[in-house]
């Protein structure tokens, strides 16, 4: 049974946060707004070409991946960006913990980092 998904007419905030070789930022052959190569945006790419969806690369507002702070009961980084909803896909190497499993959902990962 073939079984397909299309997102024809969508279009997604897609956050990344430089770390080579998954994001890296690239204005050197790049005109006009800022530029990016790297594993993850050639996966972004791969997805939005088979999907049929259109994206924006969106860096992570603070710098920073995604940590809870226990003291205010918020998150910064990509992490708050999704639950605020600035960004609809982080497409990034973040780590996935329980903790941010409870506020956000995560792919399948991509590799095993110890």
């Amino acid at each position: 049974k073939d079984v397909s998904l299309n997102l024809n007419g969508s279009h997604f905030q897609v956050g990344v946060l430089m770390e080579t070789p998954f994001v890296i930022k690239d204005e050197a052959n790049c005109t006009g707004t800022p530029c990016y190569r790297g594993y993850c945006v050639d996966l972004i790419a791969r997805l939005a070409r088979d999907l049929h969806f259109t994206y924006n690369l969106v860096e992570s507002d603070d710098g920073k991946w995604g940590g809870y702070d226990n003291k205010t009961d918020t998150w910064d980084g990509l992490v708050k960006m999704l639950i605020d909803k600035k960004i609809d896909i982080a497409a990034v190497h973040l780590s996935i913990n329980s903790l941010r499993e409870r506020y956000i959902d995560f792919t399948v990962p991509f590799m095993d980092a110890g």
